[in-house]
């Protein structure tokens, strides 16, 4: 509002960023859109490092309603954009971003080892912790899909080192990235209880975008290791963190897990 009144563009822009980001902590994708389609419309330049947070943003959203295609686009404008930007900052974080679209259903191609590889030399020639931890978390679950399991566990303990020092939802992603190792290995048990630190993580953070990801996965894992009643109790702990938000692969995991 301050921004609006004084007539500094950019500034609100920023501001703009900074709502669509709380509000991809609660994992309101319409919210993101709202806020971020708003910024558009104010005059002068876009600077591409900002403009590079947003199509970030952007790509989360769409990640959160299901559409992988649409994740893909922006994924790939927020590096286009960040290669332009000064220092190409936020050119980690944009790799990233991008390579969770391939993870999560698209396939994991060459290029998705080549944009995580260049994040984490990025990100050792220029520390981030934030953007560590989530590039060691996808760098985790990608090796975990393709059967590395060393290197998936490898990578586990650098997202925790990256979170060390109280970096926000280090819980939630390093215990996902424990719970998709812990299923690569076929260990059902291990899986649930990272699930289930991962829940406890994020709420306790704050970060509840990961919570129904987190709790679909339990309620399709929980069955494996013979617990029944946790999996049904998942399916509506999921139900009630959405709230009735559309979320297509969420949804998905729950009409397969019951």
């Amino acid at each position: 509002a301050y921004a609006q009144q004084a007539g500094e563009p950019q500034l609100e822009v920023w501001g703009r960023n900074l709502l669509a980001g709380l509000a991809w902590s609660v994992g309101d994708a319409d919210r993101i859109v709202a806020e971020l389609e708003a910024s558009r419309v104010l005059s002068g330049p876009a600077d591409p490092a900002l403009a590079s947070r947003a199509e970030v943003m952007l790509a989360n959203a769409a990640f959160l309603s299901g559409d992988l295609a649409e994740q893909d686009r922006h994924g790939r404008l927020a590096i286009e954009l960040a290669r332009t930007a000064a220092g190409r900052e936020g050119l980690a974080l944009a790799l990233s971003a991008w390579s969770m679209c391939t993870i999560a259903g698209l396939g994991i191609q060459p290029a998705t080892v080549a944009a995580l590889d260049e994040a984490a030399n990025l990100t050792a020639a220029h520390p981030d912790r934030f953007t560590e931890m989530v590039m060691r978390h996808l760098r985790a679950r990608l090796f975990a899909t393709v059967g590395e399991l060393d290197a998936a566990e490898t990578e586990v303990g650098l997202c925790w080192a990256a979170g060390q020092d109280a970096v926000r939802g280090v819980e939630v992603l390093a215990s996902l990235a424990e719970a998709r190792l812990a299923t690569a290995r076929d260990d059902i048990a291990a899986a649930v209880g990272a699930l289930r630190r991962a829940v406890d993580g994020g709420r306790r953070a704050e970060v509840v975008m990961f919570v129904p990801t987190a709790l679909a996965s339990l309620a399709c894992l929980a069955p494996g290791a013979g617990d029944q009643p946790t999996a049904a109790a998942a399916v509506g702990e999921t139900r009630a963190e959405l709230r009735g938000r559309r979320q297509a692969i969420i949804a998905a995991t729950l009409r397969y897990a019951e």
